[in-house]
């Protein structure tokens, strides 16, 4: 067996523990790795959040850009997917994943609340506020049906009443929309 710190015979003992550096003469750069782990950390480096920081690199598809009013899409963002809808002329957006399960908000349906639309659960009724992202109503019933027996059952699994985060629409001078997380008030 090979002592440590002692180079292998057939080595160069003067280029142990030295790096290579090789200039790059053309063609294709090598691709980084693919795994999801390698992934997973591009993309928080990639969509890192100051306090109003943009999500730079989430598309807004072309629906979101030209929504006519009721309409909505949903995009892909650093946390989970994002609801936009169009509202009342203006448009809005939230974080797409309940709070109390982790569960999906993209098909949840949106309803006129007091401060404006809002987003509700398909799975346990929570509604979120798509100006502030605030939870209005917080699990009341299971897939859809109010229950409070249900409710009152349900509602511990996934801890205590929590908001979402909201999201401001930026529109660039060429007509391109960005997304930039609202500061909790």
């Amino acid at each position: 067996a090979p002592l440590r710190g002692v180079a292998p015979s057939h080595c160069d003992s003067s280029r142990v523990g030295r790096t290579e550096r090789r200039a790059h003469t053309g063609g294709p750069l090598p691709s980084p790795p693919r795994t999801p782990a390698m992934l997973s950390l591009a993309a928080r480096r990639f969509f890192s959040f100051g306090r109003t920081a943009p999500l730079r690199g989430v598309a807004l598809p072309r629906a979101a850009v030209f929504m006519n009013e009721g309409e909505r899409a949903s995009v892909e963002g650093p946390d989970g997917p994002i609801v936009i809808a169009k509202m009342g002329g203006k448009v809005y957006a939230v974080d797409a994943v309940c709070p109390h399960m982790n569960k999906s908000m993209v098909d949840g349906e949106i309803e006129l609340g007091p401060d404006g639309p809002e987003l509700k659960c398909p799975f346990h009724n929570s509604k979120f506020c798509m100006s502030s992202g605030k939870c209005t109503q917080w699990v009341t019933g299971i897939a859809g049906a109010e229950s409070k027996f249900v409710a009152g059952r349900v509602r511990g699994l996934g801890g205590s009443k929590r908001d979402v985060s909201a999201y401001n629409i930026v529109t660039a001078a060429d007509g391109s929309m960005t997304l930039e997380k609202k500061v909790a008030e």
